[in-house]
């Protein structure tokens, strides 16, 4: 017999549409020329505690906050700020993984366990093409990730993916002890 079916609502699914007053504060922002949004995000970001990224494609996280190697002011000032202990950053799978230190240490971009212990990893920068390797091989950039978990290299979905395999051999490849 099969489990009761759970119906998508409110809390499951799609998020509810914004209220009337939060889309109105958004148009508004919109409607800013673009020094006083930049400022307004600035400011929003100045005053965080907390961040949370979510899943999705790592290489995506780290372009949006690290440019032409360098941080973005809000990648400055986030860094800033949980340097001092104002900040606690958090993630899910993707949003874990951009989080492997940087920029002198590898963060995992893709692949799988069977093909990282038979063929190797292959340095592949976050948003890159990888030219001939394939889909499932151990990708890495060298270059790193956003730095906030530096006490080793950092991976995700052990138990649900077999990703032991990949991690071990990153580590293997690129002489981490």
């Amino acid at each position: 017999a099969r489990g009761p079916v759970i119906e998508a609502g409110p809390e499951r699914g799609a998020p509810p549409p914004p209220t009337a007053e939060a889309a109105a504060a958004l148009a508004a922002i919109r409607a800013l020329p673009e020094a006083y949004r930049e400022t307004l995000l600035m400011r929003l970001v100045e005053g965080l505690t907390g961040v949370f990224f979510t899943g999705g494609d790592q290489a995506k996280h780290k372009a949006s906050l690290i440019t032409g190697g360098a941080d973005t002011a809000e990648m400055a000032t986030l860094r800033a700020r949980h340097e001092l202990g104002a900040l606690v950053v958090a993630g899910s799978s993707a949003g874990t993984a951009v989080q492997a230190p940087g920029p002198k240490e590898p963060m995992i971009t893709g692949g799988e366990s069977y093909n990282a212990l038979v063929w190797g990893s292959f340095e592949a920068p976050c948003g890159a093409p990888a030219g001939d390797v394939c889909n499932d091989d151990l990708t890495f950039d060298a270059g790193g990730g956003l730095g906030f978990f530096t006490a080793g290299l950092i991976d995700t979905h052990f138990s649900e993916r077999g990703r032991q395999g990949r991690i071990v051999r990153l580590a293997a490849d690129t002489g981490y002890e």
